[in-house]
């Protein structure tokens, strides 16, 4: 805006002055993708400047693709393996898995969807995305050949673990004992989320366990955990004069990675 020394000059001061800061809700784009490597994927960009994204990785299909490339046989249902050809070769496959590959992968898709800057710009001024774990989640499933036999059992773990919730369960389950001092969440949850049976969710600190039935014929455990608040987000992740530097840690099965946009000149 540009104003002149004429006698408008206080009114538009005043109407220029006349403004709020407020929160508003904001259009994002989801761009759900077929990667090479990782197989489906979804990243969320937000238009708006620091154009902060999230991308969600899942891991199986990471190592579905890299078994497919070594001819090995498998069965995959929506998110387990049910059938394996090698095991042991599966394993290896599973920890192969480096901060490279989750850095490579977000990274291209990020450039991709934010064409705002140019390759010398990116390069050069640290007009890039930094990339830290949002959200972790790891699972266990047991496989079932009957679905009967895994209705009793769930029948009968819904109702065992409605107190899965207590602080002396809960310090089994996470290793950290629950004290006085203890101020974060502790609640257990039954939730109805249109599955074949419901949803046992125990809420400590930061994440979460669940338990459900997932496929028809999988029983998984679920631990999820949220390994970084905003306050330790800004402590491991200075502002970077040049090019920010990209940490993360390889995950064993499924796996969320936010990425936040920083912009240096």
């Amino acid at each position: 805006m540009l104003l002149d020394g004429s006698e408008d000059f206080g009114a538009a001061v005043a109407q220029w002055c006349d403004r709020f800061f407020a929160q508003r809700w904001v259009i994002q784009y989801n761009f759900y993708i077929n990667d090479r490597n990782w197989g489906r994927m979804f990243v969320r960009i937000c238009p708006y400047l620091p154009f902060s994204a999230r991308i969600c990785l899942n891991q199986h299909h990471w190592l579905a693709n890299r078994m497919r490339e070594k001819g090995i046989g498998f069965k995959q249902t929506a998110n387990a393996f049910l059938k394996c050809a090698a095991p042991d070769r599966l394993q290896k496959l599973a920890n192969s898995l480096t901060p490279r590959d989750l850095v490579t992968c977000g990274q291209k898709w990020l450039a991709q969807l934010t064409p705002f800057f140019t390759a010398r710009e990116r390069e050069h001024a640290g007009c890039q995305h930094r990339l830290f774990f949002s959200q972790v989640e790891y699972c266990d499933n047991l496989i079932f050949h009957r679905r009967a036999a895994l209705d009793n059992l769930g029948q009968r773990l819904l109702d065992a673990n409605r107190t899965i919730g207590q602080p002396n369960k809960i310090t089994v389950i996470f290793g950290r004992k629950v004290t006085k001092q203890y101020r974060g969440k502790l609640q257990t949850e039954i939730e109805d989320m249109n599955l074949p049976n419901p949803v046992v969710r125990s809420h400590y600190r930061n994440g979460f366990i669940k338990q459900y039935v997932r496929d028809r014929i999988i029983l998984r455990t679920e631990a999820a955990r949220s390994p970084l608040s905003a306050r330790h987000r800004r402590s491991r992740y200075p502002r970077p004069s040049r090019r920010p530097q990209s940490r993360v840690t390889p995950p064993s099965t499924a796996n969320k990675i936010h990425a936040t946009g920083t912009i240096t000149a």
